[in-house]
Formats: C-alpha cells, sequence, structure tokens
C-alpha cells in the first residue's frame, strides 16, 4: 500500500485502508449474490455501505456507524432504518457485534389520484408510455411486469394479458 492511500482508524487501534473497506464491500455483495439476492438489492446494499463510508463512517467500528446515521438530517426514518438492516449484514458477514439503533418510519397514506386524473395523464402521454401506463391501470401488473411482456403474453380473442415474469415472488397469473 502506497503512503498516499488514506488509511482509516480503525476501533481497536490498527488501521484499515479504504481499499479494505472497498473490499470487504465486494466481498459482501458476492457472498449476497451467491445467496441468491437480486442486482438491485445488492446495488442497494453495496451503495449504502459506501455512503457510509465516504461519510466518515468507520465501517469496522459500529458506535462510529451508529454516530454517522443518527447525523443525517436529510435521511428519512425508513432510509436509516434500511442504512441500519444494510450495515446488520456487514457485520454478520464480518463477525462485528451491532445493536441497531431503533428507527420506525412514520406510516403514510399513500396519495392516491382520481381516475380523471390518471386518464388524463394517459391522454398527455406518446403512445408508448400511454400503453404501458393504460395496461398498469387496467391490470394493476407492476411497472416491471409490464415492461417484461412479450407478445406471446398477449391473447386478444380472449382479451387476456399473462404476467409470467413476476416480480417480489409473486405468482404468475392471467389477467383480463
Amino acid at each position: 500500500m502506497s503512503e498516499e492511500e488514506p488509511r482509516l482508524e480503525e476501533a481497536a487501534g490498527a488501521t484499515i485502508s479504504q481499499a479494505d473497506v472497498k473490499g470487504k464491500i465486494i466481498e459482501l455483495a458476492w457472498h449476497l449474490k451467491k445467496q441468491g439476492r437480486s442486482s438491485s438489492t445488492i446495488n442497494v446494499y453495496s451503495r449504502f455501505l459506501t455512503i457510509l463510508s465516504e461519510k466518515g463512517a468507520y465501517l469496522q467500528d459500529p458506535e462510529s456507524v451508529k454516530d454517522i446515521i443518527s447525523q443525517q438530517e436529510n435521511w428519512a426514518k425508513s432510509t436509516k432504518k434500511q442504512v441500519c438492516t444494510v450495515y446488520a449484514a456487514f457485520c454478520l458477514r464480518n463477525g462485528i457485534k451491532w445493536n441497531s439503533p431503533n428507527y420506525e418510519p412514520q406510516r403514510k397514506l399513500p396519495f392516491i389520484p382520481l381516475e380523471k386524473e390518471i386518464d388524463s395523464l394517459i391522454a398527455a402521454c406518446g403512445k408508448k408510455t400511454a400503453t404501458i401506463l393504460q395496461t398498469l391501470k387496467e391490470t394493476g401488473a407492476r411497472i416491471g411486469e409490464v415492461l417484461a411482456l412479450k407478445w406471446i403474453d398477449v391473447d386478444s380473442e380472449h382479451q387476456t394479458i399473462t404476467i409470467n415474469n413476476q416480480k417480489k415472488t409473486a405468482t404468475p397469473e392471467c389477467l383480463k
């Protein structure tokens, strides 16, 4: 390791380089991949750990991580809770004892637009976007499921759409 490479102080008094931190994050990402986690989940884990490290948290020191998380005034409680979950996975993988702080997000009722507002939005979009939005509205499918549709999934004779590429462990379904 060169002398110019930054070193971070570790809790036990030893030092750990920024490259070592990146290596630990990559190790966790590879472990999650082997455990069958989706690439988007792995990206979120890697991104949050990198953000913690960039904000000055020493990932080997749980108290340092707690301090950094608590100092983030612009993070919602739900984000802080998710970061704690990600860091808990990092600690479990690296044998670090972690007592997670308790961040309970405030539950809110979602905004549900009126049907005429949805229709106005669809009418204002181009052909492709309008088709996707209309399919979402009529079927209640997720965006990833609609984007993965193929021509063989659409049965115009019976007016059905078959969702075979379901998201979030849903079961395949045939929608009218």
